[in-house]
Order: C-alpha cells, then sequence, then structure tokens
C-alpha cells in the first residue's frame, strides 16, 4: 500500500508538534529538577552552618554555666566555713 507524499508530510507535521511539546516538558521538568537540587543544596548547607554555630554556642554556654557553677560551689564553701565559724564564735562568747 503506496503511502501518498502529502498524508506523509501531514503525518510528520502531526508528530513534530507532539514531539515537539514531549521534548520541551522533558526539558522543563528535568530544569525544574535541576533548580530544586541546587535548592536543596542551599538549605542543607545553610543548615549546616547554623547547626555549627549551635553547637559553638552550646559550648561555650556550657563552659560559662560550669564557671558559674564553680563560683558558686565555692562560695557556699566559703559561706558554710563562716557559719561555722560565727556558730563557734557565739558559742564561746555564752561561756
Amino acid at each position: 500500500m503506496p503511502v501518498e507524499p502529502n498524508s506523509m508530510i501531514q503525518l510528520v507535521q502531526d508528530l513534530g508538534f507532539g514531539m515537539a511539546a514531549l521534548t520541551f516538558s522533558g526539558w522543563l521538568i528535568i530544569f525544574l529538577l535541576r533548580g530544586f537540587e541546587k535548592e536543596r543544596n542551599i538549605w542543607i548547607t545553610k543548615d549546616t552552618e547554623a547547626d555549627k554555630a549551635l553547637r559553638e554556642l552550646q559550648a561555650t554556654s556550657n563552659a560559662q554555666l560550669l564557671s558559674v557553677l564553680q563560683s558558686v560551689n565555692e562560695t557556699l564553701k566559703n559561706m558554710t566555713v563562716a557559719i561555722s565559724e560565727l556558730k563557734s564564735t557565739m558559742e564561746n562568747s555564752r561561756k
């Protein structure tokens, strides 16, 4: 069955538009996926930097808290000694 030249041209034209639409759709999907990947990488980088800063802040905060607790502990020891001396002085003065 021979194919007429006009029908062959019409077939190529019809398929050409469909193929062009499919090609453009495929390109658009790939373009968008690459854009989303870049955006994800940017967010991951920002999250990593924020996590590092938070860890450093926590380490500094913990070190300062330990320093304050040591000072409080030393102060309480000194106050205990002072109260004991005051108690003994008061007991000696009553006698």
